[in-house]
């Protein structure tokens, strides 16, 4: 998306070093592997892992602790999932190309076959063998128990769900080495926690500062010794308590206007906070997110009820009026796990609460002047910084676009969108595409064979410009003039059977998810399709036949076409093929290739500070691989155009400088420093300013066009340039 959205991935690479976390001054020996959910002493079982390479002893509890213990008691527990007959269920599946067996027999599956469930009676030593396919490599099992060994033994003493991951030999070359984390468990006090470092990072890559989560927020490591050998002591990040302190305080206030005392308010706010705090543990990053191949767990009915046999699934669809699915698609086992465990230890009450809270909190906008200020207060103020709260009638008119944008958008599109606009845009569309399939062609580093089946699938991007070839049919939503909360409600109630009216259904690809004024774009990689609202390409106040191509190619070309173009190619998108289905259609060496260009961009954005952090340079890659290919065709394409051609300045300025200047028009504005913060933990876009300054100084043109050159502060030599597309 050309514009921020939040898409909240672990990448485990090669030998991983290991983080413990214990009281005081002692650290445990945890060897190469650990066990997550480890620590809580309620009602745990050791698991006992002997595979090579893994620790001596390793313990699994459910790290949700009793939620009306407040003390941080470790009482409460849960030891997995247990079977009638006194058994354990085992959920092994296997991601990327590779297959695990047992012995006992039970577990045989692969990439292709996808999770596959076990039997145990406890007391079972079961050992698990994964192995990579050919040009694959195994990287290590996630899931209850964290270990590098292929080989992995130990006795059924309670339910497992692992992962076996394998990738790419060629994909591992430069990847940054990754930190297996192992957190105490939630209640628990540490009086003065340390952290231990374990094993030589890849590349020997030293390490400043590392930011881990921890029950009470983010914790900063103080700066350590070379190679991922060091230890020190942790504090927690000052905003992040802040924040959380504020949250809880926010729940209270909405709590105490929904009628609550000022002790029963405090008690439902930290309800809230436990439950909400339990399923953050099991949430994924957005690094983590980035993994297709890890977020995508196809599973049956069944399997999906071994996985949380506390939830039936059928009565769930049933009572939301879904029709049963024999086959569901889940993103996040581990997540709902986590609920299912939840839902076994918190009283009826506690849950009554949580879903008050929900409730309160999605309609706030929408309720009284004192609901709005308070939510105002918390999602504005304290997380954006933000002083002022725009006027009732523009927040209004946001409220009517979510709720039925394209009817407002029909009307608009009559008034500033005419059918020539509309193919103006169409043709600069076809522009970009065309330098697109002309530099793939040209590649260097790219063989033929990934080469053609790169171009299937650019020639199979549907482009949907400007506005839809037909309007969505809203006559069976009523609004009415008596509750602004219950047409929101109704809106809500209208979008949600939408979704579910689709199930079983042929895919309607001609359905747009946003409307033509909206200034954003997208590209959508299972439709394999870019959406390019008419909005997107409009300079604010200009009309379109005074904007020249210099802009227009810049602007709308490089910040919108080429950028949402490229996101089918980028580190995510380039996993799916021209179908939009998940398939590995790179060489492997050419997946090598890709991967080391796309690292080096990974590692400049990363080197960027902003308010004492670093910029995240894995979880924005995609955005970043977006807008340096969108900058670079967007200019090759206005390189074509009579303007650029001519080389007669406009207003004292070359064409090649009024490009650049208007890509950086694109991203122009001004965000509070606490928005900045809020943006780099949870935004796969980087900051606008660096998504203007970071591919622009890895374009040799650039650097021509203003003259820049070394000590400048946006020069970068040759060697260190970074070329994708």
């Amino acid at each position: 998306m050309k514009r921020p959205y939040i898409k909240p991935t672990l990448e485990r690479r090669g030998s991983l070093p290991v983080i413990t976390a214990t009281d005081g001054g002692a650290v445990a020996d945890a060897g190469s592997g650990t066990a997550n959910d480890a620590g809580n002493t309620g009602g745990g079982t050791p698991i006992e892992d002997t595979g090579s390479g893994a620790g001596d002893t390793q313990e699994f509890n459910d790290f949700f602790d009793n939620p009306s213990d407040d003390t941080g008691s470790t009482g409460g527990g849960g030891g997995g999932t247990t079977t009638s007959s006194g058994s354990y269920m085992l959920s092994v599946r296997a991601s990327g190309k590779g297959n695990v067996t047992s012995s006992p027999v039970g577990i045989s599956c692969g990439s292709s076959k996808g999770s596959c469930v076990g039997t145990y009676t406890a007391g079972t030593l079961i050992t698990l063998t994964a192995k990579a396919d050919v040009g694959s490599v195994f990287t290590g099992w996630t899931g209850t128990i964290t270990t590098n060994s292929p080989l992995l033994r130990f006795t059924m003493r309670t339910g497992l769900t692992l992962t076996a991951n394998f990738q790419f030999a060629q994909d591992m070359e430069r990847e940054a080495p990754v930190l297996v984390i192992q957190t105490p468990p939630d209640g628990a006090r540490l009086s003065a926690p340390q952290f231990l470092v374990q094993g030589l990072a890849r590349d020997n890559v030293s390490v400043a500062r590392v930011e881990i989560s921890l029950n009470d927020g983010a914790w900063e490591l103080a700066q350590g010794t070379e190679q991922w050998a060091w230890q020190g002591n942790a504090r927690p990040g000052a905003n992040t308590v802040r924040v959380r302190n504020e949250y809880v305080r926010h729940v209270a206030a909405m709590f105490r206007l929904l009628g609550e005392d000022s002790v029963t308010a405090k008690t439902s706010a930290a309800t809230v906070m436990r439950l909400e705090t339990a399923f953050a543990r099991r949430s994924r990053t957005l690094e983590q997110r980035r993994d297709p191949w890890a977020n995508y767990h196809k599973m049956s009915l069944a399997e999906l009820n071994r996985l949380t046999p506390t939830i039936d699934w059928a009565a769930q669809f049933t009572a939301m009026g879904v029709p049963v699915q024999d086959t569901v698609i889940v993103g996040q086992p581990e997540f709902l796990k986590q609920v299912d465990s939840c839902l076994s230890v918190a009283r009826l009450s506690e849950w009554q609460t949580y879903l008050r809270w929900n409730v309160v909190n999605t309609l706030a906008p929408t309720l009284s002047s004192a609901f709005v200020t308070q939510d105002f207060h918390f999602f504005s103020k304290v997380l954006s910084g933000t002083t002022a709260q725009r006027p009732r009638w523009k927040r209004v008119l946001d409220a009517t676009e979510d709720a039925i944008g394209e009817l407002v958008g029909q009307e608009w599109v009559k008034r500033y969108c005419s059918p020539a606009t509309k193919a103006r845009y169409t043709k600069l569309t076809e522009d970009i595409i065309s330098v697109y399939r002309e530099r793939i062609a040209a590649l260097p580093w790219m063989s033929e064979a990934t080469k053609q089946a790169a171009l299937v699938k650019l020639a199979k991007v549907n482009r949907k410009v400007a506005y839809p070839d037909q309007w969505r049919d809203f006559s069976s939503l009523t609004i009415g003039r008596e509750s602004y909360t219950a047409n929101q409600v109704a809106a809500n109630a209208w979008w949600f059977q939408h979704g579910v009216d689709k199930l079983g259904k042929p895919v309607d690809r001609t359905e747009w998810d946003m409307t033509p004024q909206t200034y954003n774009a997208y590209y959508n990689g299972s439709k394999v399709e870019i959406v390019l609202p008419a909005a997107a390409f409009m300079l604010p106040g200009v009309p379109d036949s005074l904007v020249d191509d210099a802009i227009l190619y810049a602007y709308a070309g490089g910040s919108t076409i080429g950028h949402e173009i490229t996101h089918g190619f980028d580190d995510e998108g380039r996993q799916s093929d021209a179908n939009g289905n998940l398939n590995p259609w790179w060489t492997p060496s050419d997946s090598a290739q890709f991967m080391a260009r796309a690292q080096r961009l990974a590692d400049q954005f990363s080197a960027y500070v902003i308010g004492g952090k670093h910029v995240r340079g894995k979880a924005t890659l995609g955005e970043n691989i977006a807008d340096l290919g969108g900058v670079v065709l967007g200019y090759e394409a206005f390189k074509r155009t009579e303007q650029w051609k001519r080389g007669e300045p406009i207003n004292g300025l070359t064409p090649d400088q009024r490009y650049f200047l208007a890509y950086a028009l694109s991203w122009l504005g001004q965000r509070r420093p606490e928005a900045l913060q809020q943006q780099i933990m949870t935004d796969v876009h980087a900051p606008g300013f660096l998504r203007v300054n970071g591919p622009l100084a890895n374009i040799p043109e650039f650097y021509r066009a203003f003259g820049i050159k070394p000590g400048d502060a946006m020069y970068r030599g040759d060697d260190i340039r970074v070329v994708i597309w």
